[in-house]
């Protein structure tokens, strides 16, 4: 395997991911992942682009979020059901 292959690997290769910081630093990172992905959302009510499968698919992914982290809409919430969701493939 080349060395640019390390970076292609999939989310669910776990033994690719080194586990580094606190919880309040990954806490920061959940916040402005879902900020990202939430804005992608918005962005699609804004501007109305075109629905091809590639909006399609994107806006798709982007509200698999909730399956993972909660909002109130103020506030990120981790259920019980949110850390189950996580092993899935």
């Amino acid at each position: 395997m080349s060395d640019l292959m390390k970076f292609n690997s999939t989310p669910s290769d776990k033994k690719n991911i080194e586990v580094m910081g606190d919880a309040e630093e990954w806490k920061a990172i959940a916040m402005k992942l879902w900020k990202l992905l939430d804005d992608i959302d918005t962005a699609s009510d804004m501007f109305k682009p075109q629905k091809n499968n590639f909006y399609e698919y994107v806006i798709k992914k982007s509200m698999e979020r909730h399956k993972f982290i909660k909002s109130n809409g103020y506030n990120l919430i981790l259920t019980k059901e949110c850390l189950t969701n996580i092993n899935e493939k």
